[in-house]
């Protein structure tokens, strides 16, 4: 009877645990022994539950009160049991704490409840509400940009070279995979539109101080006029269509999905403490639920795997992907501007260094040349400032310019992140040796938390980054 009843309760906990809502029709009252609907319920309400003895299942656990990973919301519809014993007493859910934030989400029918611990206080029955606002509202942007870029999935996935551990999650992957990509593009196209605009007005603008009063004059300023409007419609036209943002959601989705495969392929199970920093979860929820999808694949399809095949697959191929990145060279402009961010980071700041002190020494000769006109009256030497002038006007524009397009480009912070990341995986993977330890799993899992926070700390910068909000 208690294996019937941890089967039935594991069964419970499981779809509680991957349900962003759970839905209940029940009376609510306690249960008369284990695994029946008000311990689902109040699983997901963060209320403790217990195992019959030695049936524990340590991948449903919730292993930390900290944040509710594991609970959340519960739409309870009240049906009435068909017979009515006396050693029942309700659970009198009606005392639990509301959150404002889901008043707008009242049901029709029934109640809804937020994880509540305790029950006597608010503070995760308000983070867990808000995350739940703030998930569906990527949900619906993504959904959107799906839709609107009208990718057809059935045709365009194949399955993966080698295994990746995902299965039935894997078109999801790759629609996510490929929606990345066509963001990334297009807004590299807006930086590239903004910069011939910025480039033109700021060459007009220099010019326009040496021809005013003329004809001439007129025409350069009225381009540099409709180049700051052009800009400007650039980063509203940015900011409409939040063209960043989908690149990033997409990439997001896609690395969750990556690391949490490379978890399953290394057969670790999941848990209750999350992959994503906890100080992120409430402004990138899609994340947190694009790794739940892909945790599932791991209970259709667990099984061990050689560690040669996970360093070979995992590590290998992350490592030499990280390599490709701080390389010290390029074979084009743009394996330069996009796949070289060590190199370019580099090069920009030389560059924008240069300009800088290129500006600054012969900013100090037309100092000296325009003091010795004043005390001997050199007027041979007007042409030679104006030149000198123009020169230093456009050595700083020129470096300003480089400057701004690194910072947009964010070359420095990922160079940065790329190169934590392939210290960690290079000492991983000289010590995935022998047979698999639960040191090893630990290893592994704290990898991965390490491979997303990298990522999602490159998200919060890039979102700083985004040309949007250039005033």
């Amino acid at each position: 009877m208690a294996i019937r009843n941890s089967l039935y309760l594991n069964q419970g906990l499981f779809i509680a645990k991957y349900a962003n809502v759970l839905v209940a029709l029940w009376d609510g009252c306690d249960a008369n022994g284990c695994g029946g609907t008000a311990d689902i319920v109040k699983y997901k309400l963060g209320m403790e539950v217990h195992w019959p003895d030695n049936t524990e299942n340590l991948s449903l656990k919730a292993v930390s009160e900290f944040d509710g990973q594991i609970a959340g919301l519960v739409h309870h519809l009240f049906v009435k049991r068909v017979s009515v014993t006396n050693n029942i007493s309700p659970l009198l859910l009606t005392d639990l704490p509301q959150s404002d934030a889901l008043a707008h989400l009242t049901p029709e029918v029934g109640e809804l409840y937020a994880y509540s611990y305790a029950g006597n206080e608010n503070a995760l029955t308000d983070f867990i509400s808000t995350e739940f606002i703030q998930l569906l509202s990527e949900l619906r942007f993504y959904n959107s940009y799906s839709a609107s870029e009208s990718i057809d999935v059935a045709n365009t996935f194949t399955a993966p070279d080698v295994d990746n551990g995902l299965s039935i999650s894997n078109p999801i992957f790759t629609l996510a995979d490929d929606l990345a990509l066509i963001g990334q593009q297009k807004y590299r196209k807006l930086i590239k539109l903004f910069f011939w605009f910025a480039i033109a007005g700021f060459t007009c603008y220099e010019l326009a101080g040496n021809l005013v009063n003329s004809e001439e004059g007129s025409w350069v300023i009225l381009v540099t006029l409709l180049s700051i409007i052009a800009c400007w419609r650039v980063i509203r036209y940015a900011g409409k269509n939040e063209l960043k943002w989908k690149y990033q959601l997409s990439r997001g989705v896609a690395e969750a999905m990556r690391i949490r495969g490379f978890l399953n392929l290394s057969n670790i199970p999941p848990s209750g403490e999350p992959i994503i920093p906890r100080r992120y979860r409430s402004h990138l929820p899609l994340f947190n639920h694009a790794i739940a999808i892909t945790e599932i694949d791991w209970w259709r399809s667990s099984a061990d795997k050689n560690l040669d095949e996970i360093r070979d697959t995992w590590i290998g191929e992350q490592r030499s992907f990280l390599q490709s990145r701080l390389q010290l060279g390029a074979k084009n402009l743009v394996e330069l501007l996009y796949k070289r961010p060590l190199y370019a980071a580099l090069l920009c700041s030389s560059f924008s260094k240069k300009c800088f002190i290129l500006a600054i020494g012969l900013g100090a000769i037309l100092l000296c040349s325009m003091l010795a006109q004043q005390i001997f009256n050199f007027s041979t030497l007007n042409d030679a400032n104006n030149m000198l002038m123009m020169i230093v006007q456009y050595s700083l524009m020129v470096g300003g310019v480089v400057a701004l397009w690194s910072e947009l480009f964010g070359y420095e912070s990922t160079a940065s992140g790329y190169s934590s990341m392939e210290e960690l995986y290079a000492r991983a993977q000289s010590l995935l040796k022998g047979d698999m330890t639960s040191a090893k799993e630990l290893m592994l899992l704290a990898l991965a938390r390490e491979a997303m926070f990298e990522h999602v700390n490159w998200s919060s910068s890039e979102s700083n980054n985004d040309i949007k909000n250039r005033n």
